[in-house]
C-alpha cells in the first residue's frame, strides 16, 4: 500500500521501478553538481602588538582588502563584535579570581561582567616571595574605550587601587595589548575551511595590522527554509530507493 502511494508521487514511480536503484537518483551519474554560493559568517580575532593604537584599526581597509577574493558572488561584509584589552598582573599570593575581578572593576571603573580572568600561574619573586601571575581581559565598547583602558591598566592610579584592594604589591607582568573580534560575512561557493584559510593570508593580515586567528563555533547563515527543503527531498529519495530495493 505504501509503495503504491509512493508511486503516485511525481518523480517517484521511475525510481521505485528501477532495477538498479543506485543509478536512478534522477540524473546521470556523470553529471557534476553545480556549486551553490552560500553566505557564511566567520568570526576572526585580530590581536595587535602592545605598541598598537586601537584607534588606528580601519575596518574599511580590512574590507577593501577582502574584495575580489573568495570566488564571492557578493561583496564581503564585516562588523566589529567586541574589543578586548589583555594585561597580565603579578598579584599577591592567594589572590582569587573573584577578588581580582572586583579589584580591577573598581580600579578601571568598569562592570565586573566585562572582566574575565584568563589564567593564573604561581611564581617566586626576586624577593623570594610567592605571587600569582593573572592574565585579565577587559571588554571595551569600541576602539576609543579600548585605548583608554589600555593606558589606564598600567597607570599609577590603577596600580595603587589594586594594591589597596588586594592587600599587597601588584605589578604589570606584561604590557597590555588589544584584540578585536570581527565577524566577516562572505557569499561564496568555497567551503568554510577554504574561506578561513584565505582570511589569514599575509596581505589581509597586513591590512588588519595584527595577527588573525579563527574563532570557534562558526555558523552558516544559510536560510533555514532552504536547508530544510533539501533535507526533506533527501528523506523522500532515500525512502524511494529503499522501496525499490525491496528493503521496506
Amino acid at each position: 500500500m505504501v509503495l503504491g502511494q509512493m508511486k503516485g508521487m511525481p518523480g517517484i514511480a521511475d525510481v521505485s521501478s528501477c532495477t538498479n536503484p543506485t543509478s536512478c537518483s534522477g540524473g546521470s551519474s556523470s553529471e557534476t553538481p553545480t556549486p551553490v554560493a552560500v553566505k557564511q559568517a566567520i568570526d576572526t580575532l585580530i590581536e595587535f602588538p602592545d605598541t598598537f593604537d586601537p584607534t588606528n584599526f580601519s575596518l574599511v581597509e580590512y574590507v577593501n582588502e577582502l574584495k575580489g577574493r573568495f570566488d564571492a558572488d557578493a561583496a564581503p561584509e564585516a562588523i566589529v563584535s567586541a574589543w578586548q584589552v589583555i594585561i597580565e598582573y603579578a598579584a599577591p599570593e592567594g589572590t582569587t579570581d573573584a577578588q581580582l575581578k572586583t579589584a580591577v572593576s573598581t580600579a578601571m571603573n568598569v562592570a565586573e561582567d566585562l572582566i574575565e580572568i584568563l589564567m593564573g600561574v604561581r611564581r617566586l619573586t626576586s624577593l623570594r616571595q610567592l605571587s600569582v601571575d593573572k592574565e585579565v581581559s577587559i571588554t571595551a565598547s569600541d576602539a576609543t574605550k579600548a585605548k583608554e583602558l589600555k593606558i589606564a591598566t598600567q597607570g599609577t592610579e590603577a596600580l595603587d587601587s589594586l594594591k589597596t584592594a588586594l592587600g599587597g604589591d601588584v605589578s604589570v607582568k606584561t604590557l597590555p595589548k588589544t584584540k578585536v573580534q570581527v565577524k566577516t560575512s562572505v557569499t561564496s561557493t568555497k567551503t568554510k575551511g577554504e574561506l578561513e584559510t584565505e582570511l589569514m593570508e599575509s596581505t589581509i593580515v597586513k591590512a588588519a595590522g595584527g595577527t588573525i586567528t579563527i574563532a570557534a563555533n562558526q555558523n552558516t547563515l544559510e536560510p533555514e527554509s532552504s536547508s530544510g527543503l533539501r533535507s526533506g527531498m533527501m528523506v523522500v529519495t532515500s525512502m524511494a530507493l529503499a522501496l525499490a530495493a525491496g528493503t521496506v
